[in-house]
């Protein structure tokens, strides 16, 4: 029983990431006012997983792919276990 809870919540935090990582992506291409009170919330939610993966992939073309990335390593994540 308490196994089925946790791996719920579990299941549920790393979705709500991935909505998180693909909100911030849209929002970058319909170029969202910056300093909007939940847009500086998105950011600073997610700024600590976005930042290190623009090393790996930077910002081109105006796009950071940087939060598909992790959106889709999240996912995989997540259905691995």
């Amino acid at each position: 029983m308490l196994q089925g809870v946790i791996a719920f919540i579990v299941k549920f935090i790393f979705e709500c990431m991935v909505f998180l990582f693909m909100l911030r992506f849209i929002l970058q291409i319909y170029k969202a006012p910056y300093f909007h009170p939940m847009i500086l919330l998105l950011t600073n939610v997610t700024d600590r997983f976005v930042l290190p993966a623009r090393r790996l992939l930077p910002v081109t073309v105006k796009r950071d792919y940087a939060c598909i990335l992790l959106a889709v390593c999240t996912l995989l994540i997540k259905y691995a276990f």
